[in-house]
């Protein structure tokens, strides 16, 4: 078995999946602490001490997911539960680097099955 996982600031190829609608989506995303977002944007609403995966879609945009736990500071291919900026669910999880090769495309996000 390949066990994927994520580091705090390594670009990741994940799996998003909307909660509300079980839509799920391949994406990159980061994992940054709370402290880095309010460094790095500014933006003082970010509580320091949490970790969120900030995942970028093909169109130039992202969302930031404020995560609930992360064992380690890592994303597992396990999940880690979550909600947006819009307070909208979201569970997230790090695709294996062997099945990303496998399954991969070119463009960045993607309607999937995330296996």
């Amino acid at each position: 078995m390949v066990v994927a996982q994520a580091n705090v600031n390594e670009v990741i190829d994940m799996c998003a999946e909307f909660v509300d609608t079980g839509q799920k989506y391949k994406a990159k995303a980061q994992v940054y602490a709370g402290y880095e977002l309010i460094r790095q944007t500014g933006d003082h609403g970010y509580d320091r001490l949490d970790n969120y995966a900030v995942i970028f879609w093909d169109q130039g945009t992202s969302s930031v997911i404020e995560l609930e736990f992360l064992l380690g500071n890592r994303i597992s291919q396990f999940g880690s539960e979550g909600t947006d900026q819009n307070r909208y669910g979201w569970i997230v999880k790090a695709l294996s680097r062997f099945l990303g090769l496998l399954n991969w495309q070119t463009s960045f996000t993607y309607r999937c099955g995330c296996w």
